[in-house]
């Protein structure tokens, strides 16, 4: 007669497997009934160091045209020792603010495009989220930013190089500049300039490069490339520093939007301040600006500190701090 087989041994073996799992995990669930996180691939960095020479090649043909045609428009016929003359003859209100809004409408399409082949949408990609953060901190980037580039205004005409380069240039323009004129410098500069280069190069450059190098890095090498593409020895110093300050509180919040608030910001009032107030000469008066902008700059900085949340935790490898 057949007798069943007596279990108990394998019972027993069993429940002390479940014991020593159990106490591996201090009494949680063993370790295969919770998959392991899922992490996100590396994002592609060929595609990334592409677009750059891409949209810089793209800016500067697009300028080149623009100037060519407006050189042409005149009627002149220059040679190699008149053309710089001719160009800058050619260089009208119009014009200049015309290459501006091509400029940024090349950055943008660059932005949007790259942006859309993502799988993760357009507003992840480009982090255009909101920042979650106080209203007052945001306050306070913008007129700490704000106060920063006031500090180098002071700075050029102490200097005595204020009307030299692309400021000079658009400092020219814009003091006898018609309202209209005024409003369309406003609108172009301000919110379509600020608004392309942050998309460009904080929202597509920064966010893929701190996802595959970690936050400095990015922010090191974006602020540069914002630098370079500026092409000018006055503006550029001041681009990277600007580089600097919008990639960390784009990594500090996870979000593209205050950098961008700031950016037009500070943009939209460089140009109303240059076509409505008057010019101060006196290096005293200077001196006095730069000390007050420097000083309201750190004092922003400070309390901005203390007002952000915790370090936003955005998915990137935080290297560095």
């Amino acid at each position: 007669m057949e007798t069943e087989p007596d279990l108990s041994a394998v019972s027993s073996f069993m429940g002390v497997l479940d014991d020593d799992a159990g106490d591996r995990t201090n009494g949680a669930l063993p370790l295969s009934s919770a998959p392991p996180p899922v992490r996100e691939p590396a994002p592609r960095l060929w595609t990334v160091l592409l677009s750059v020479p891409l949209v810089f090649a793209a800016v500067g043909i697009v300028n080149l045209i623009l100037i060519g045609v407006a050189v042409v428009a005149t009627g002149e016929k220059p040679d190699m020792t008149t053309i710089q003359a001719s160009v800058e003859r050619a260089l009208t209100p119009p014009i200049v603010i015309l290459s501006y809004a091509l400029t940024s409408l090349t950055m943008l399409i660059f932005s949007v495009a790259a942006a859309a082949l993502s799988q993760a949408g357009l507003p992840a990609r480009l982090r255009l989220r909101a920042a979650g953060i106080p209203a007052s901190a945001l306050a306070l980037f913008i007129v700490g930013f704000v106060a920063l580039s006031g500090s180098s205004g002071a700075l050029f005409s102490l200097l005595g190089v204020s009307d030299q380069g692309s400021l000079g240039q658009l400092q020219r323009i814009l003091a006898n500049a018609s309202p209209a004129m005024l409003a369309v410098s406003t609108l172009v500069i301000g919110l379509g300039a600020g608004l392309a280069e942050e998309l460009y190069f904080r929202g597509y450059l920064q966010t893929r490069l701190s996802k595959r190098w970690g936050r400095w890095p990015a922010i090191l090498l974006t602020a540069v490339l914002f630098a370079l593409i500026h092409f000018d020895r006055l503006q550029s110093p001041f681009a990277f520093v600007a580089g600097l300050a919008f990639g960390w509180m784009t990594e500090r919040t996870g979000s593209l939007r205050p950098a961008i608030a700031a950016h037009v910001t500070n943009n939209a009032v460089s140009v109303l301040a240059t076509g409505l107030l008057p010019s101060f000469p006196a290096r005293s008066v200077q001196a006095a600006l730069l000390g007050l902008c420097l000083t309201t700059a750190a004092v922003c900085y400070a309390a901005l500190r203390r007002r952000l949340p915790p370090d936003h935790d955005s998915g990137v490898k935080n290297k560095g701090g």
